[in-house]
């Protein structure tokens, strides 16, 4: 368990309690025990964890004790835990307590009394009679049992280092990650490529950044350094699949071509893939929305790419029919020229889809991935009155939203939903929550499955995902469910693979977004308060179903419940797709290729 010191920091994070982390206890205090491991391989395994909280005891020894004397704290606790004694002093200073809770028993119950005290006269009342001793090192105290392994204590020296980071034209490298190894002690370079940073003296520093080649420089005695990096041109080679599925190295094009593969894609799978792109690729432009299955709009440098799946450029496609767990690689053609290949349809540029064939090593593997998410209301939403109701001139009717003044007693001729007739009644601003009362659960919850089997001569691969989003508004919802088979195999100069995929959409109702029709529109802007939606639940006159509607606005907008459930634009979506290639290489510098690909698209309305 001790062996290295990546295992060593992994037993100490989960054996041993933080609280408060990012405030207390700085994760570089570590730095002191790593060197002292070789001694504890000596101790007995039930005493490393006590000898451990020593090491970082006395590796802090240096830090100034001011704010301990000086902090006063007042206490009066009766037949308290702890814990609770503990959760007092970090609540009225700036303390934070490190410690193993299974050697410190924090359910024990004491009562103590302290007025203006120091935490030294405080800790002695709370741990006396017990085998528990504390440190206190500045702002935090280290409580550990009194057992002393006096053969493991090693004491280290922490210095402060600095230092210039340059590339090999001595330009100064800014944002250079400098990390103290075994730990997460680090800095970054300013803008000058300069650092510092406190470490051991036994320490070990790893410098790098993104395209160069990373250093590892120990500290020793020297306290100053100038570090030059080396560019890494093996990171710089990063293949990207051109038009006709042709992979080239990306440097070596006169093109714009950037890659996104699947692992970078976000864990939380949204319905529509195309808004994991936002943001990660210049010059594409995910239009989100945040209406019920809106589709994004997306546009690289302004126009509409073309969508091509495993090299095959179809026309009734869309990123909504991908599902995210069976995608590869995403590389985006920008512009006429990368694209040119394509012809008229690709001068716009192209977003190429990579779907994945095996898996990563020999073997039957199986994964199931899940996520869900949930809405939890509008960040933001227009203010508006609701003091006055519906009608025009102060005085109430059924037109506009300055009518008669609300909660002051007045009356007049309202519709009653349960006793469905007009008659005389109070006017109260009882509906104006009416939007927010009409809003319902909402979540989209995305699950799959694949199964791969890669061999020798290939791999195959079959998946299956299933997307449930339930809308915000009643009535709404949408089943989404793929299936996706594929597979590749080579064979001395031949190669083939084939993919392809079956889409069904179902969702019950569209309506309730947009100017014309919408819920917010119609209850927000020119609803009345005066009224309450969930009165209005059973949206027909009882005995008169399917000819009267229970609403008191019978001249412009209908019942919200009556909208969501009658007038109604449900849809099945059927999508399939399916793609060949083959390649046969007749010499190292001649091969010939097919192609081949077939999609159908079919979309019925009710």
């Amino acid at each position: 368990m001790f062996g290295d010191k990546h295992k060593q920091m992994n037993f100490l994070t989960h054996k041993i309690t933080y609280k408060s982390m990012t405030n207390y206890f700085s994760i570089q205090h570590f730095r002191m025990v790593n060197s002292l491991f070789i001694v504890l391989k000596k101790i007995p395994l039930c005493m490393r964890l006590t000898a451990i909280m020593l090491f970082v005891c006395i590796g802090l020894a240096y830090a100034s004790e001011s704010y301990s004397q000086s902090a006063t704290l007042t206490l009066n606790v009766n037949n308290k835990t702890v814990q609770d004694v503990l959760d007092e002093i970090e609540k009225q200073s700036d303390f934070h307590f490190f410690y193993n809770n299974k050697q410190v028993n924090t359910n024990r119950v004491v009562s103590i009394k302290s007025n203006k005290k120091n935490v030294f006269n405080v800790l002695e009342q709370l741990f006396n009679g017990t085998d528990i001793s504390y440190k206190v090192l500045d702002k935090s105290i280290i409580l550990s049992p009194k057992e002393v392994l006096a053969s493991a204590v090693t004491q280290q020296t922490i210095k402060n280092i600095s230092g210039t980071i340059t590339d090999a034209n001595g330009e100064p490298i800014i944002g250079a990650n400098v990390v103290e190894r075994g730990s997460t002690n680090g800095t970054i370079t300013d803008v000058d490529g300069k650092f510092s940073l406190s470490v051991p003296d036994k320490s070990t520093l790893i410098i790098s950044y993104i395209g160069y080649t990373s250093k590892t420089i120990q500290v020793g005695n020297q306290t100053v350094f100038t570090i030059q990096l080396a560019e890494d041109t093996q990171n710089l080679n990063e293949v990207v699949v051109t038009a006709l599925g042709i992979k080239q190295e990306e440097k070596a094009l006169g093109y714009a071509v950037q890659k996104v593969t699947g692992d970078k894609l976000p864990l939380a799978k949204t319905v529509d893939v195309a808004t994991s792109l936002t943001g990660k690729v210049a010059g594409l432009n995910i239009q989100n929305s945040t209406e019920f299955n809106e589709t994004p709009k997306i546009k690289l440098r302004g126009e509409t790419p073309l969508i091509i799946v495993d090299g095959i450029p179809y026309g009734n496609i869309s990123l909504d029919e991908i599902a995210s767990d069976d995608i590869e690689s995403i590389d985006v053609l920008k512009g006429a020229t990368a694209s040119a290949l394509y012809g008229a349809r690709g001068t716009s540029g192209a977003i190429m889809i990579t779907t994945k064939k095996g898996a990563d090593h020999e073997g039957l593997n199986i994964n199931i991935n899940s996520n869900t998410m949930f809405f939890s209301g509008y960040l933001a939403f227009p203010e508006t009155q609701h003091s006055y109701s519906r009608g025009f001139g102060g005085e109430y009717n059924n037109d506009y939203v300055w009518g008669d003044k609300l909660d002051i007693g007045r009356t007049a001729i309202l519709w009653d939903p349960y006793t469905y007739e007009w008659r005389e009644q109070e006017l109260t601003s009882k509906g104006k929550d009416n939007f927010n009362n009409f809003l319902q659960f909402s979540m989209v919850t995305n699950n799959n499955i694949n199964i791969s089997q890669q061999g020798k001569y290939g791999s195959f691969r079959a998946s299956v995902t299933e997307v449930y989003n339930k809308g915000q508004y009643p009535n709404q919802d949408l089943n989404k469910i793929t299936f996706s088979v594929g597979g590749e195999m080579s064979w001395k100069n031949f190669k083939m693979d084939t993919s392809a995929a079956y889409n069904k959409r179902i969702s019950s109702n569209d309506h309730g977004s947009g100017y014309s029709g919408s819920y917010i529109y119609d209850m927000v802007i020119w609803g009345g308060t005066e009224y309450d939606v969930r009165d209005y639940r059973n949206y027909w006159v009882k005995g008169k179903e399917g000819i009267q509607q229970n609403w008191y606005d019978d001249n412009w907008y209908d019942n919200p419940w009556f909208k969501a459930y009658e007038i109604t634009d449900a849809y099945d979506i059927d999508v399939i797709n399916a793609a060949l290639n083959t390649s046969y290489e007749i010499t190292p510098w001649l091969k010939a290729m097919l192609r081949a690909g077939v999609d159908v698209y079919s979309k019925r309305n009710e």
